[in-house]
């Protein structure tokens, strides 16, 4: 019977007689299966109320896994103006890049003008110029408080190789612009191209251009404005000519603390990725949490909805990125007519879309406040939220039919062994079955990189996306498969969230949602799922357990980051039987799950080169055929002003082979899905140890000499090595792994001497390395995986530019100076890794996010005394594991 404590609670006495076990519900045991009665630590904390938080997560734009630009957010251009005149937009700065240099646009008034592009004309010291897809205006589109210009670079390897012969790689009839690439080129119709360095008597076609046809799975077509003369050559070279453009950009919701990105129009293959530097280490018996606040459909930023009879018309104030077919919900309108389910009818310009109202609405504009358009089903285009990378992991996956749960594995490995050349995508095989165990638009892993599975000659010869980034490899290589296994709302095993479950709770993803996530790791732990229900409280929706269910780890590595989503990335089937080229209603394919009720399909052959594509219509679907076929067809049209789309001009035989697959996609998106969030925290239960460690250090061998008055130099350098196994490191490719430890540095040594000199030291975060001397990274030797550079010390003092000082402090000769540095962020890799030489950057080539962090020790005197020396060490730890 209840009991009284003497301040008055009551408590139950228990009785316990025989083995009776208590377990406590999920929303009461952590990942591990304890209660939860330990004290949990931060990992990582981040709300987004003044940034995007650049310190902490990286961004990546990729088209059909190959990366385009990045810029460095520390150095935006002085700009005085931005002007437009329809599609040329000109830029007043006293610094402008060089012609053929990416740039990326931020927050003029005129939303075609936004984005990335390349820099077509300069006048010296004054202004550059770049053109847009669709016209932005006339007149001044300069907001002076936030519009940002950023010169940028192009990320190692993400050229699209061509020859550099003169006219081999480009011909043209009138502004119609043949290209052909020197492997297949991965590219579809909408996707969009840097074109740079070419030359021709007149009008080279130089610009940002969007492909139009692709014939064969080397060759596509571009319009330019002005018709070239003459020969064209790629005078820039082989791998410095043609890049991937993206599409997609990321917004800070200054106006509600929050982070909105999308891949931009709605063409197959596009990719944006927001993830967080760290990867979160984890520790054995205890388990690690990810919390976000996020919407999946986020509502559109309305300007206004009106009317002209049934046919409603939406303007944005952002791009809508919204295509023909794709449902939305209208909701908060006085005039239940504006209000519902509908289906888009068309979508004018990249800021109005269209759909048919079930009556007549009684008023235009739509009465009411605030009114609501959010997206609400489509096909094509993914969003993924939760704790993974290209490899391993887990997370919630929305493909605009279904919610799912997800986990990502990297750990089986295929038959045989495999050998491929630095450069190049042709994989040959060695006792491998690559059609019976791949697919087209698998990925695969090759020494820790992922790559997207192209096409599928025989069992021992496959092509790859993009070239192979490493050291070539000639044989002996083992290749793992990435894997998705995905449960459905419908399949989730502890509450389908769906108002049937315990909790009652029916997830709306139009709404703000809190997601949980969860796991333990040792390679056999669970992962689980789980939201806030309608009363605030935590739920769990699903469960993946690991133990006693799989032949090895279901994840690499329990270390592991968190990461935001969205892309384009294509539907894929393959052929089940020869397609003739004769006039034939249906098609039949492997499975049309996933695929649209109607649309148009994309067939290509296997191979590097000369093989054809064409694109077919079809009109309906089964489970294996599609019907109702259009062969041939070039007249495509879409968003960004595309007309004339399409493929090869004549219908095209594809015969059917087992080992050779015939690949079918879908086009276009019917949405390119923006996800919207407020913030992200992850949380070790238990809290996180610093295990004991070694204390890794480096120091100069000699002191530097004689700086002069107000000059600079850098003592040193480190970096993660670029990969690693078995405790040996290498240069990217050489290893098995991307080496993506922690290097938390420790602290700095500074012994100086002079009389009364006065010297400035920093630590730079990414500078960039002038001057003589550099020097080249080296094995920081013993246990560590970390590479140090020592630089001159006399003569030409080697020195240091761009970058972000990240602690400075003043030392006072003649003295002996120790400056802690364990407030300083860790040191780590970026999402694609680099590093493919020793040599010290100079550039932005093989710097973060082309490669590691660097972190320089970089000193300035300060004073008039130029009888001086100074020296560093510096000292850190690695978390290995």
């Amino acid at each position: 019977m209840p009991r009284q404590f003497a301040n008055g609670n009551l408590y139950d006495v228990i009785k316990i007689q025989g083995d009776t076990a208590i377990t406590g519900s999920d929303v009461l045991t952590d990942p591990v299966g304890k209660l939860r009665v330990s004290n949990p630590q931060s990992l990582i904390d981040t709300d987004f109320e003044y940034s995007t938080q650049s310190t902490k997560w990286e961004t990546l734009n990729l088209l059909n896994n190959r990366p385009s630009a990045f810029y460095d957010v520390t150095l935006p251009l002085t700009v005085t103006a931005v002007s437009a005149s329809t599609t040329t937009v000109t830029v007043s700065t006293t610094s402008p890049p060089a012609v053929g240099t990416p740039i990326f646009v931020q927050s003029t008034t005129s939303t075609a003008a936004n984005g990335w592009f390349i820099v077509a004309t300069v006048s010296a010291g004054v202004s550059f110029t770049y053109r847009t897809n669709t016209s932005a205006g006339s007149g001044s589109i300069f907001d002076s408080t936030k519009t940002y210009i950023f010169s940028a670079n192009f990320f190692t390897g993400a050229a699209i190789p061509v020859s550099a012969s003169a006219g081999a790689a480009f011909t043209n009839s009138s502004t119609t612009v043949t290209c052909t690439t020197t492997n297949a080129h991965g590219l579809t119709v909408g996707d969009a191209i840097y074109v740079v360095g070419t030359t021709a008597s007149t009008n080279a076609p130089n610009g940002s251009w969007f492909v139009q046809t692709t014939p064969t799975v080397n060759t596509f077509t571009f319009t330019v404005l002005s018709a070239p003369t003459g020969t064209i050559t790629a005078a820039a070279g082989a791998t410095s000519t043609l890049y991937p453009r993206p599409y997609g950009s990321i917004i800070h919701r200054s106006f509600d603390g929050g982070v909105a990105f999308s891949n931009g129009y709605p063409y197959p293959g596009n990719q944006l990725i927001r993830q967080t530097r760290r990867y979160f280490r984890y520790q054995s018996g205890k388990g690690i949490q990810f919390s976000t606040g996020t919407s999946l459909k986020p509502a559109f930023f309305l300007d206004g909805i009106t009317s002209v009879g049934t046919t409603v018309t939406v303007t944005t104030k952002a791009p809508h990125n919204i295509n023909t077919g794709a449902t939305i919900v209208v909701s908060g309108s006085s005039d239940n007519a504006y209000n519902g389910t509908f289906v888009v009818t068309s979508a004018p310009t990249d800021l109005t879309f269209t759909y048919t109202a079930n009556a007549t609405p009684t008023a235009s504009p739509a009465p009411g406040f605030p009114l609501t358009v959010a997206p609400a089903n489509w096909y094509g285009s993914k969003s993924r939220v939760g704790l993974f990378d290209e490899q391993n992991g887990f997370f919630f996956e929305f493909d605009g039919q279904t919610l799912y749960a997800v986990k990502r594995s990297s750990t089986t490995q295929i038959n045989g062994t495999i050998a491929i050349t630095n450069g190049a995508t042709t994989v040959t095989g060695t006792n491998t079955l690559f059609a019976s165990q791949l697919a087209p638009g698998n990925y695969i892993v090759i020494r820790g990189m992922s790559y997207v599975v192209q096409s599928i000659s025989s069992n021992t010869s496959m092509v790859i996306y993009p070239e192979y980034r490493g050291t070539t490899i000639t044989g002996n290589c083992i290749v793992s498969k990435t894997i998705d296994d995905k449960y459905p709302q419908n399949l989730w095993n502890i509450d389908k969230c769906d108002g049937t479950g315990p909790s009652k709770f029916n997830l709306d993803l139009t709404k703000m949602q809190m997601m949980y996530m969860d796991y333990a790791w040792y390679g056999a732990g669970a992962i689980r799922f789980g939201f806030k229900d309608q009363n605030g409280n935590i739920i769990y929706c699903h469960r993946i357990p690991n133990s006693n269910r799989n032949t090895e780890a279901y994840m690499r590595s329990g270390n592991m980051c968190s990461r935001y989503e969205t892309n384009t990335l294509n539907t894929y089937t393959t052929l089940a039987a020869t397609l003739a080229n004769t006039n034939v209603t249906s098609v039949t394919v492997a499975s049309t799950a996933g695929f649209p009720p109607s649309g148009t399909l994309v067939v290509s052959a296997p191979g590097n080169t000369g093989s054809a594509i064409e694109y077919i219509n079809y009109t309906g679907l089964t489970a294996t055929t599609f019907t109702g076929l259009t062969r041939a067809v070039t007249n495509l049209t879409g968003p960004g002003g595309l007309t004339g789309g399409g493929g090869n001009g004549t219908a095209q035989t594809f015969t059917y082979s087992a080992t050779a697959p015939i690949q079918i996609s879908a086009f276009p998106s019917q949405f390119s899905s923006t996800l919207s969030h407020w913030g992200s925290a992850v949380v070790m239960d238990g809290g996180y140890d610093d295990d004991k460690s070694f204390i890794f250090q480096a120091g100069m061998t000699t002191a530097l000499s004689n700086l002069g008055a107000g000059a600079s130099a850098a003592l040193l350098s480190i970096r993660l090595a670029p990969s690693v196994d078995s405790g040996i490191t290498g240069l990217l490719g050489a290893r098995d792994l991307i080496n993506r430890m922690q290097l938390t540095l420790r602290q700095m040594d500074i012994v100086a001497t002079g009389s009364a000199a006065i010297f400035r030291v920093e630590l730079v975060l990414n500078g960039r390395i002038g001057g003589s001397g550099a020097g080249a990274f080296a094995s920081a030797g013993g246990s560590s995986l970390a590479q140090v550079a020592l630089h001159a010390t006399s003569a030409t003092f080697t020195t240091v530019t761009g970058g972000e000082t990240i602690l400075s402090f003043f030392v006072y000769t003649p003295s002996v100076v120790q400056q802690d540095l364990n407030l300083v962020r860790d040191l780590g890799n970026s999402i694609l890794g680099g590093g493919n030489t020793t040599t010290v950057p100079t550039s932005s080539v093989n710097l973060y996010p082309d490669g590691p962090d660097v972190v320089t020790i970089r000193v300035t005197n300060v004073s008039a005394v130029t009888t001086n020396t100074i020296a560093a060490r510096i000292s850190w730890t690695e978390a290995q594991a």
